[in-house]
């Protein structure tokens, strides 16, 4: 069984500790949250399970691109969390953090991508390195996560100001959004990233220049998107959010594109 897999059911193990010692935590919405939570680590592992035991020459070597991203990028997040629960962080710094994940998260999975269509000539291949590693990642975030919350439990309460329920609850619906974005997010980055790659390897130097330089203002762009987005009331932040998010999720994926397609070999 690949260790990823049994990340995946300590997390459902992780869940079902937490629900049972805090029950008051299923109360408004976290009883569907738990569910959906479990769920979904449930069908992650069967999916490393199912990929895993593939015999497709091609499958394997994209699980072990995806698999070294999804390690890099759940360190990351293992390393953020422990800042903003451990190291008293101020306005801005956690928004910066977050920004940055976002970043990174569009950056690797797209490299990941991008490097399998490199050597199997496939974007499906590419989506199946991108699917390992965001799971891969959001199994360690999800897991890391609930351990410090179960354990560290009286600073999360002040750190939250809330009661042990509400500190349960707050990180129910944190492993939802993790575990539901995941995927989505692996797939778009793959398949940008994919398209991406299989246009740029086959333009000259001067026009790829060209690509490169238009990736970087589209990810500035992004950024100041999501700068402004912090200056407004959280109301009027949305749509300059999701602008954000999206020009820097196309800029850096394609920036991973052209970076491997620099790599090429003939």
């Amino acid at each position: 069984m690949p260790v990823e897999a049994v990340l995946a059911v300590v997390g459902i193990l992780l869940l079902g500790y937490s629900t049972w010692f805090f029950p008051s935590s299923l109360a408004s919405g976290g009883a569907l949250r738990a569910a959906v939570s479990a769920t979904a680590l449930l069908t992650y592992c069967v999916a490393f399970l199912g990929l895993s035991r593939s015999r497709s020459l091609s499958v394997q070597p994209a699980i072990e691109i995806g698999r070294s991203a999804g390690i890099a990028l759940g360190s990351a997040a293992v390393a953020g969390h422990t800042l903003e629960v451990f190291a008293g962080l101020r306005p801005p710094v956690p928004a910066i953090l977050g920004v940055a994940m976002w970043g990174l998260m569009f950056l690797l999975l797209g490299a990941a991508a991008a490097d399998t269509c490199r050597r199997e000539r496939s974007i499906i291949t590419g989506v199946v390195s991108s699917m390992w590693g965001a799971l891969t990642s959001a199994s360690i975030t999800v897991v890391f996560a609930l351990s410090v919350g179960l354990l560290f439990m009286s600073r999360m309460e002040k750190l939250l100001r809330v009661t042990p329920a509400s500190v349960v609850r707050n990180m129910l619906d944190g492993a939802t959004s993790h575990l539901m974005l995941a995927p989505v997010v692996a797939v778009a980055a793959a398949i940008a990233s994919g398209v991406a790659y299989s246009v740029v390897k086959s333009v000259s130097s001067r026009t790829a220049a060209g690509l490169s330089v238009a990736a970087v203002l589209v990810s500035v762009g992004g950024l100041n998107a999501l700068r402004f987005a912090s200056t407004l009331q959280r109301s009027a932040r949305p749509p300059y959010v999701m602008l954000g998010v999206i020009a820097l999720g196309i800029g850096l994926t394609s920036a991973a594109a052209l970076f491997t397609a620099s790599r090429r070999q003939f």
